[in-house]
């Protein structure tokens, strides 16, 4: 055979092969069906997909964190129903323009796909716990992850073969099957829109904390409480092995090593930290004892405040506090009626990316875990009284820009996340895009307080003012066990006139109980029926405190059983803590 022959033959051999890779491509698109019949199985994929991941699933999730976030299912349901509508729709049409084989493998995708996450979701989540800011150790769960990943192929490669194997079969399966998982979801939808998820506290209405006068202090007295939550004192301990003479700075001030919370997560301890309520908790129901915890026993410390002529600001989340809009609204200056409008897009982008947390495989989730103050950020609609978020980095800058121009004297209550995680903040107060440590993000926190007293200083105010640095609470060492170490919290604590003395320490008993009164005295009022201030309390005497930490079930924040413990003495002293009280627990927080 001459070589001209021999390339004729290439080309032949060539085109057969080019001929052959076109008709079998023409195959993956050969279709009997109508575009009506693609569409019906495509819509009823989809309709699984699109009701699941974009409506039903954030919707739940937001009803679901009603005291957490800074608006309801409410605000969104629309928002989310349109969305769901438009890409159901749009969607099913343009998948309906494929054909054949290629339309069968996208269909069976994103069946298979929506059936894999709905049963993450119901079942295969396990002990992830909740967006409380809390690093999973995603490291340590790689038996998990590789039973997941099993899971997820061999119900894959199921109804691809399913599909391979009875078509006819397999299209009845993807439509009846999507039907069933949208029914299947409608019941504790209707059970949204009757209330079943509304908040505890839902009698607050659209009240709530704002920034307004974050910034404004008062020339003719001022009281302060800055609570760096989780403030463990352990992590106290790690910035003083760094750097002895951190915490010099806080001029007037005393430190004391054996303070204690009374509680160990911050609803109900924040509440306590303020009305010195604690028989209430776990008691009576959530919203009674946000409402009734301000007048037990004659109390009402806001009404106390008042009475000695100063104004209440409180930046915080409403839900750590009250249940009652009208008493909230009364007392508290910053308190506003009406949430701004959501910023839908914001808004979606965030509750796509906590539907795609709740559905995803486990291998996944670490691209969308995020935190709860992330769900709150930047969704809501900015104005003159913009919603208290607890963005350290933003609020400690705003410290350095303080007035003092009211005539009114003025009692604020600023709640930082402090060195409760996620760790995003280093030593100087700046944002960190690697994880830091509770330590180092203590220190970065301190920094926004001591630009916050020099700025003081500068007004004039520092010296007249009674300040109080304290936590909610320690470190807990896990929901799901009792306490398995003493645990204490950081405490300063400077009253007015004490200015220009070296920080001093205390090894006094002192507890958030005695916070409500120290406030009190520190107006000038009357605080006989609150106990004794935080500087009335000697430092060797025999005091029982009292620490109630609750356990919840393992992956969830549902809680089941509470530990009381009294301790008496040294707080350091793990022998000091002696459980008095193990009972379930009749009314939850979480």
């Amino acid at each position: 055979m001459n070589e001209k022959e021999q390339n004729k033959n290439t080309s032949a051999t060539k085109k057969d092969d080019f001929d052959s890779v076109v008709q079998k491509l023409k195959a993956l698109w050969a279709d009997k069906r109508t575009f009506k019949k693609r569409l019906i199985l495509a819509g009823a994929a989809m309709l699984a997909f699109c009701f699941s991941f974009i409506f039903f699933g954030p919707l739940e999730l937001v009803a679901f964190s009603g005291d957490s976030l800074l608006y309801s299912y409410r605000d969104v349901i629309w928002l989310l129903l349109v969305s769901f509508l438009l890409i159901w729709g749009a969607g099913s049409a343009l998948i309906s323009l494929l054909k054949g084989k290629i339309f069968n493998y996208v269909v069976c995708s994103i069946f298979a796909f929506t059936f894999c996450g709905y049963l993450q979701a119901m079942f295969l989540n396990g002990s992830l716990g909740t967006l409380t800011g809390d690093p999973i150790d995603w490291h340590n769960m790689q038996p998990e992850l590789n039973k997941n990943i099993f899971i997820w192929l061999v119900i894959l490669l199921i109804f691809f073969l399913i599909m391979y194997l009875h078509r006819k079969f397999w299209t009845k399966m993807v439509t009846y099957v999507s039907l069933l998982l949208v029914v299947m979801q409608l019941v504790p939808f209707v059970g949204i829109l009757c209330g079943a998820y509304d908040s505890e506290t839902r009698d607050l209405g659209e009240c709530r904390l704002t920034t307004s006068g974050m910034y404004e202090y008062s020339k003719n007295g001022n009281v302060f409480v800055f609570v760096l939550d989780r403030m463990d004192f352990d992590y106290v301990e790690d910035v003083l092995e760094k750097d002895p003479d951190f915490f010099n700075k806080l001029d007037g001030f005393t430190a004391y090593d054996n303070a204690m919370s009374a509680f160990a997560r911050t609803k109900p301890a924040l509440n306590q930290l303020l009305t010195g309520c604690e028989d209430l908790a776990y008691n009576v129901p959530t919203s009674d004892f946000y409402r009734d915890s301000w007048f037990q026993d004659g109390k009402d410390i806001l009404r106390d405040i008042s009475a000695q002529g100063y104004t209440t600001e409180l930046y915080t989340d409403t839900a750590s506090l009250f249940a009652d809009a009208n008493y909230m609204e009364k007392y508290v200056l910053n308190a506003s009626t009406g949430y701004g409008d959501i910023i839908p897009k914001n808004a979606f982008d965030k509750l796509m990316n906590l539907s795609a947390y709740r559905y995803s495989p486990l291998f996944l989730k670490p691209f969308f875990w995020q935190d709860t103050n992330f769900y709150n950020k930047d969704v809501l609609q900015q104005d003159a009284s913009v919603s208290y978020t607890f963005d350290d980095v933003e609020n400690g800058k705003g410290f350095k820009n303080g007035t003092a121009d009211r005539k009114e004297k003025a009692f604020k209550l600023f709640h930082l996340n402090g060195p409760h995680a996620p760790y995003t903040i280093d030593k100087n107060g700046n944002p960190s895009e690697k994880s830091t440590s509770a330590g180092e993000q203590l220190m970065g926190c301190m920094q926004y307080l001591y630009s916050a007293f020099d700025k003081m200083k500068a007004l004039g105010i520092y010296e007249d003012a009674s300040i109080i640095i304290t936590a909610d609470h320690g470190a807990h060492n896990g929901d799901t066990k009792p306490v398995l170490k003493e645990t204490r919290i950081g405490l300063f604590y400077k009253p007015s006139g004490s200015v220009g003395t070296e920080l001093k320490w205390s090894s006094a008993p002192v507890c958030t109980d005695n916070i409500p009164a120290t406030i009190l005295k520190c107006t000038g009022a009357d605080y006989s029926l609150y106990g004794r201030a935080i500087d009335e309390i000697g430092e060797d005497e025999e005091i029982t405190r009292v620490y109630y930490k609750s356990l919840t079930e393992s992956g969830s924040s549902n809680e089941i059983e509470l530990y009381t413990y009294h301790v008496t003495g040294d707080a350091s002293d793990f022998n000091n803590w002696v459980v008095v009280k193990q009972e379930k627990i009749k009314h939850k927080f979480y």
